[in-house]
């Protein structure tokens, strides 16, 4: 990828995030859940770049079901064969952390297991940081 498509794609993610700032995602949970479905279908893995980057984001205002949706799109990723997706998700992840306790920590060590295993050394180290995110997000009866 270009630099300045990446650099599009970073902008074009900002602007959505902005956007549900601004408005009741709550109202818009249909339309976010099929827009992500798309993106995470798109052709190339630069869609699933920018459907990633708004997990975390739309995560708390969704119902239980679309959470699972959610947590079962990301554990696909924390798999995909493409690396730059890998490496995309595991930074994510940092983000997820932050969602705890709302978000099944199970399922987050799980997607973490799957990075700490990853082929890539991008991927792999980038699990250094999330220890550090599950350090401060967990209560501290957990973390011994």
């Amino acid at each position: 990828m270009t630099n300045s498509l990446f650099f599009l794609l970073v902008q074009a993610v900002a602007s959505i995030k902005n956007i549900f700032s601004l408005v009741n995602v709550k109202d818009l949970r249909q339309q976010i859940i099929q827009m992500i479905e798309r993106l995470m279908n798109g052709e190339t893995y630069t869609s699933k770049l920018a459907a990633m980057e708004l997990f975390p984001v739309i995560y708390p205002h969704l119902s239980a079901s679309h959470q699972r949706d959610i947590i079962n799109l990301f554990m696909q990723t924390s798999q995909d064969e493409i690396p730059q997706v890998r490496k995309c998700a595991s930074f994510v992840l940092n983000d997820m952390i932050k969602l705890i306790p709302h978000v099944p920590e199970q399922d987050l060590f799980q997607i973490f297991a799957n990075f700490y295993q990853d082929e890539q050394d991008s991927v792999r180290m980038q699990g250094i940081d999330s220890c550090i995110h599950f350090a401060r997000a967990l209560p501290s009866n957990k973390i011994n």
